[in-house]
């Protein structure tokens, strides 16, 4: 019996490293690091003492050949749809076209207020690995997420976690009350320019969010995010924004522009989003142009390849968590009573 147990969480495991290969060329590095990770949770799930009984070999060989079924058709819906590639491209350009013009993570703005004495890369840190995460979360659930006030305020409280207490991460302060943002987001009229122009109804969101600055912190993060959503929501590639001093001069809600100017701005970063999905990478010139000499054009590219690989674990994250949720649903199953 121990041997079929081993068998099983054997072919666990390897259903979890078919499913992260799976995710393609985009992982580069970090399917060695995935792997590895996924190999360790088989290793402790197979050298700890199982609480229950398992089934024949019979019943063990069905659920193996259930799961490989399942795997395959994982992997051929995602073949089909670019899906795993084409969300890592996305989650690429989110994290680092926004937090290129984020201040927060940019300058390491402090928090005293909420968190007294942290060094301003600490807060960046700690903004960069939030971003991230969130970002993730938001490609993974785009179809699924409503455009209302509780998505806008999950978001805001995964982006500020750990920057500002609990029970202040998330929560709407008022300073402008967005209520009515969100009202007409259900209407009809956001309905239809979803329809006819889903670029518009994203810029127009990302202004109102952050304008209205409704959040204790994390206003243009979260304006950023719910911006992305609608562009995903509508098969649309994330905004790539090209620098922060471009963005606060002609994209900010705040910037002296007209609104028209601003869509502009907006339509031109979805245009250049649309240019690196298809692309499989993200342009370096739209950041060379904005970069002072050649040393910091060199240190875009390196950075460019870290975006890379960070956006590759979180995915991977989300598809090991998958694996997981697979293995405790068919493991009660075989459970003998």
């Amino acid at each position: 019996m121990v041997s079929a147990e081993r068998a099983c969480l054997i072919t666990i495991s390897a259903v979890s490293l078919v499913a992260l290969v799976g995710l393609g060329d985009a992982f580069h590095g970090a399917i060695a690091t995935n792997a590895d990770g996924a190999a360790s949770v088989a290793r402790v799930a197979t050298n700890r003492r199982s609480p229950v009984s398992l089934g024949s070999q019979a019943a063990i060989a069905g659920w193996a050949g259930d799961a490989a079924r399942l795997a395959r058709e994982s992997a051929a819906f995602e073949s089909a749809a670019g899906g795993t590639s084409k969300r890592v491209r996305a989650l690429e350009i989110m994290q680092r076209s926004s937090l290129e013009v984020s201040r927060t993570v940019s300058f390491g703005r402090n928090l005293p207020e909420f968190q007294g004495g942290w060094t301003a890369a600490a807060v960046s840190d700690l903004a960069t690995d939030n971003f991230t995460r969130t970002a993730a979360w938001v490609v993974e659930r785009a179809h699924e997420l409503p455009l209302n006030l509780d998505t806008a305020t999950q978001i805001n409280e995964r982006l500020t976690r750990g920057l500002i207490p609990d029970g202040v991460a998330g929560t709407v302060t008022y300073n402008r009350n967005p209520s009515a943002l969100y009202d007409w987001l259900a209407s009809a009229e956001a309905k239809d320019l979803e329809r006819t122009d889903p670029v518009a109804l994203a810029s127009r969101v990302h202004d109102l969010i952050g304008a209205y600055d409704a959040f204790p912190d994390g206003n243009g993060r979260t304006s950023r995010l719910m911006a992305d959503l609608v562009l995903l929501k509508n098969d649309r590639a994330p905004a790539f924004y090209t620098g922060i001093d471009d963005y606060f001069r002609r994209g900010n809600a705040r910037a002296s522009v007209s609104k028209g100017e601003r869509l502009a701005y907006f339509r031109e970063a979805v245009e250049r989003g649309e240019a690196a999905m298809r692309e499989h990478h993200l342009p370096l010139d739209a950041f060379v142009e904005h970069a002072g000499d050649a040393r910091a054009a060199n240190q875009y590219a390196l950075d460019l390849e870290r975006t890379r690989l960070r956006a590759a674990v979180a995915y991977a994250r989300t598809q090991i968590s998958w694996g997981i949720g697979v293995f405790r649903a068919n493991l009660s199953r075989l459970t003998v009573r």
